[in-house]
C-alpha cells in the first residue's frame, strides 16, 4: 500500500496540480491525502477526475482557506468513519489487508492545539485496527502509526 500525504497549500495553481499529477504518476500511490487544498467539492472531483483516481471525500475550503481531501485509486476500499474541518477518519480494505487512516490538518494557533490531541485521543478510542495518522501540524508534516 503507497500513500501520500501532503500539505499542498492550496491547488488552484495549475503549477501545483501539473507537479501532483506527476508525483502521482512516478510513485502510484494508491491513496492520497492533501491539506490545505483551498478548493470546494466541485474544484476537488476536478482534481479526482485528472489524477486518475476513483474515489474521494472532500473536507470543503472555510473561512480560513484550507480543506482536505482523500483520494484513493479503484483497487482500495475506503469507509468513512468520521471528519470535521481538520480531519478525515477511514477504514482502508486492500489486498485483504485492513487498517484505519486519519488524515489531520493541525492548528498552529496555541489555544487550539490541545483541542487537536483531545480528537486525537477521541478517535483512538473508535477503532481496533491498526492505525496510521498522517498531515501537517505546527509547519511540520508527520506520519504515526
Amino acid at each position: 500500500m503507497r500513500i501520500i500525504v501532503w500539505n499542498c497549500q492550496g491547488l488552484g495553481n495549475p503549477e501545483t496540480v501539473r507537479f501532483l499529477k506527476q508525483t502521482l504518476a512516478s510513485k502510484s500511490p494508491n491513496m492520497v491525502f492533501l491539506c490545505d487544498t483551498r478548493l470546494d467539492k466541485r474544484k476537488a472531483e476536478d482534481v479526482r477526475r485528472r489524477m486518475n483516481m476513483a474515489g474521494q471525500l472532500v473536507v470543503e475550503k472555510n473561512e480560513e482557506g484550507l480543506g482536505l481531501l482523500l483520494l484513493w485509486d479503484e483497487d482500495t476500499k475506503v469507509s468513512l468513519l468520521s471528519l470535521s474541518k481538520s480531519h478525515i477518519d477511514v477504514e482502508v480494505l486492500r489486498d485483504d489487508a485492513q487498517f484505519r487512516f486519519t488524515g489531520m490538518y493541525g492548528t498552529c494557533k496555541r489555544p487550539n492545539k490541545k483541542e487537536d490531541w483531545a480528537l486525537l485521543d477521541l478517535l483512538k478510542t473508535k477503532s481496533d485496527l491498526p492505525w496510521l495518522v498522517g498531515g501537517n501540524r505546527r509547519g511540520f508534516g508527520f506520519v504515526a502509526a
